[in-house]
């Protein structure tokens, strides 16, 4: 304790220089030491020597003054020797479920095929993740948000049914681009931290050196359902022709195991090969959660910045050296009102450590979207905000700034959904 002793407000400790010199003087100018005694005829000393002749009825009265100044500087000066321990926002859940569209999912080495398999392996993920908010994403040769964070699971489920890779605007396997819009997504929604759950059967060819390096240097958690199988299979088109390269070569796409649970493994996640078993999802679902690390990590930190000031408590030692002098008790008022502790309001003094986007994106996790609308600037998550607290017009109002601002599929998709919830199809 001794060796993290400090002041938090060591220049108050100058207010100790004017007792230093009153002490002085305090000890030279006593009445049997007045040089002014054999000098004043002793019938003008009571008039002229008063407040000397009083030291000699109260000696006591300037000793105790000093010594209250000595304890209040030193309380001003905020001394403590011990951390105090500061809440940390605890971080929910949060799950971004990615879903690869590329035509190699129409592979038939999975009956009927892997993109059915898959959808069926998409809905029971929505079903058995109990907590936590939930993303959905496709990607093919680029990836596209099909859903925002939302708790509301069951909106999710009712678009997996509808995806499929004639409607991806962009053929190809963009792993690449896929875990970086899962990222963007999950620290615009003020998650450090997140799970990214993969549902594919591979990736671009060439692209696995730059995966790893992705994976590497992100803070989330990457776990991977494989679809497929290392023979692979033809890939059969919705018109029932076989999907063929361009010198009439038929397409056998294979699922890239060993990489895929690489990827996995780099990140804290894990691999799992699907399968028509019902347990093939318990590994990712059972993963433990990310934000108790978060929480621990956050409160580590803080501790080591925040010192308890401990000045309320030379309150008590100023209390006794103040009544035996009631000449001077009406400074215990004073002296208690500086020392107290000034409450802590979170609400109107979390500027003080909170970012207005800190504050917006809390109040946006707790429900309080009101209030996180009018602190975002973005005007994207403006609208978010708005939609989520049911105000479909202010939220449309948002997104179309959003989109003239910033043109992104992600703006003019959510600007769809407000315009569909006020029944405006034109």
């Amino acid at each position: 304790m001794l060796a993290d002793f400090h002041f938090l407000r060591p220049l108050w400790l100058l207010s100790l220089l004017p007792v230093l010199l009153f002490a002085i003087l305090l000890y030279f100018h006593r009445r049997e030491h007045s040089p002014w005694h054999s000098l004043i005829a002793p019938h003008l000393q009571q008039a002229l020597l008063g407040g000397q002749l009083l030291l000699k009825k109260q000696p006591l009265a300037l000793p105790l003054l000093l010594c209250c100044w000595l304890v209040t500087s030193i309380a001003l000066a905020g001394p403590s020797w011990q951390k105090l321990p500061q809440p940390a926002f605890a971080l929910k859940k949060a799950t971004v479920l990615v879903l690869d569209m590329s035509m190699s999912m129409r592979a038939t080495d999975m009956a009927p095929d892997r993109l059915t398999q898959m959808r069926f392996a998409a809905l029971d993920f929505t079903d058995q993740l109990r907590e936590g908010e939930l993303a959905l994403l496709s990607f093919a040769g680029d990836a596209f948000v099909i859903s925002p964070l939302t708790p509301d699971h069951n909106n999710i489920r009712l678009l997996i049914p509808d995806l499929k890779p004639e409607i991806m605007p962009v053929q190809g396997s963009n792993l690449v681009a896929a875990l970086q819009q899962a990222d963007k997504l999950l620290r615009q929604a003020g998650y450090p931290r997140g799970d990214v759950v993969v549902f594919t059967d591979g990736f671009d060819n060439n692209s696995f050196r730059e995966l790893q390096d992705l994976v590497n240097n992100w803070p989330h958690r990457l776990s991977v359902l494989g679809f497929g199988t290392e023979d692979g299979a033809p890939v059969q088109l919705e018109n029932g022709e076989l999907l063929k390269t361009a010198t009439g070569a038929v397409v056998i796409p294979k699922l890239p195991q060993p990489q895929l649970a690489t990827l996995a493994r780099q990140s804290g996640g894990v691999y799992t090969q699907a399968s028509t078993t019902g347990d093939m999802l318990n590994d990712i679902i059972n993963l433990p959660p990310l934000s108790a690390l978060d929480q621990a990590d956050t409160t580590k930190q803080i501790q080591g910045d925040q010192w308890q000031d401990n000045a309320i408590y030379l309150v008590w030692l100023l209390l006794p050296l103040l009544l035996l002098n009631r000449k001077y008790s009406s400074l215990l008022a004073i002296g208690v009102v500086m020392l107290l502790p000034a409450p802590s309001h979170a609400f109107e003094w979390r500027d003080l450590w909170q970012t207005r986007q800190q504050q917006a994106q809390q109040d946006y996790q707790q429900g309080d979207y009101n209030s996180a609308r009018q602190k975002f600037k973005e005007p994207l998550w403006q609208g978010n905000a708005a939609y989520r607290n049911g105000d479909f017009q202010q939220a449309e109002q948002a997104y179309r700034s959003a989109t003239a601002q910033t043109p992104t599929a992600d703006a003019y998709h959510n600007l769809g959904n407000s315009l569909a919830q006020q029944q405006r199809y034109e």
